[in-house]
């Protein structure tokens, strides 16, 4: 759960590598300031997953355990770009969801009980691979699609 005291660790934290790092600010413009400073390398993205497992409690996953994923039936592409999330396993009315960043958990949480009555655990995961799982794992038929375009070698054999 997000707490303001969480929020004031994490600041601490990341004022280490960034000395403007906000405290007070809302939870989008947090996880947005935060992908952007990791975007422009001023925060490394494995020193942002390991800050969110520090002070979450969160698991990292490394990418060599995420093998053979089976997509969860019912989610839509877009709920898994959007919120940066995948299932990565589950059994028996829980679910262990990969994810890059915890600010919307309890979101989630919400959710996949409403709809799936399941309950959540969550692992971190670099975003860079999460994004990459993403496609390779929910984004097969467009995959299939685009390959039917690369038989043949000339414009006449896509005519």
């Amino acid at each position: 759960m997000i707490t303001p005291e969480i929020f004031k660790e994490i600041s601490k934290d990341f004022s280490r590598l960034y000395d403007q790092y906000p405290n007070d600010i809302s939870v989008k413009e947090r996880k947005k300031l935060d992908w952007e400073l990791c975007s422009r390398g001023i925060i490394p993205e494995l020193e942002l997953i390991k800050t969110y497992s520090k002070f979450y409690g969160i698991k990292i996953r490394e990418e060599d355990e995420l093998q053979n994923i089976e997509p969860y039936q019912g989610l839509s592409l877009e709920y898994l770009e959007n919120y940066c999330c995948m299932p990565f396993a589950w059994k028996d009315g829980e679910m262990e969801l990969l994810i890059a960043d915890p600010y919307m958990n309890d979101s989630m949480i919400y959710s996949f009980y409403q709809l799936y009555d399941m309950k959540l655990t969550f692992s971190l995961v670099r975003r860079s691979v999460l994004e990459r799982l993403i496609q390779e794992v929910y984004n097969i038929e467009k995959k299939d699609d685009e390959d039917t375009f690369l038989v043949g070698d000339s414009e006449e054999a896509l005519r």
